[in-house]
C-alpha cells in the first residue's frame, strides 16, 4: 500500500534565522518537482528545516469527496521539523540561533 522507494521525498534546507524560512511546496504543474528539493545539512548554529513529502495514492474517494491535491490521483502528505543545529564544532565558536 505504501511506496517508500517512489513516493517518499526528503528536503533539507538551511537558513541563517527563523524569519528567513520559506517552505513553499515543491510543486510544478500539479506534480512534485524533485529539482526543487535540497540537501543542505548546514553548519553549527544554523537553522534547519527538514520536510518529508509522501505522495499517497488515492484509490477510492469517500462519498464523492475528492481527496487528491496533486496530479496522478495522489494526495501530497507533508511533515516538517524546524530546529537549530547544535554547536558541534569545537575548532571555532558556533553561531547562535536567532
Amino acid at each position: 500500500m505504501f511506496d517508500c522507494l517512489g513516493g517518499i521525498y526528503v528536503d533539507v534546507k538551511t537558513f541563517d534565522n527563523f524569519a528567513a524560512i520559506n517552505n513553499d511546496l515543491p510543486l510544478t504543474d500539479g506534480k512534485l518537482d524533485e529539482s526543487k528539493l535540497n540537501y543542505s545539512p548546514g553548519t553549527p548554529g544554523q537553522i534547519e528545516v527538514v520536510t518529508i513529502y509522501y505522495q499517497w495514492p488515492i484509490y477510492v474517494s469517500l462519498l464523492g469527496n475528492d481527496l487528491t491535491n496533486i496530479n496522478g490521483n495522489r494526495r501530497l502528505l507533508v511533515a516538517t521539523a524546524v530546529f537549530c543545529n547544535e554547536p558541534f564544532s569545537t575548532a571555532t565558536p558556533a553561531n547562535s540561533c536567532h
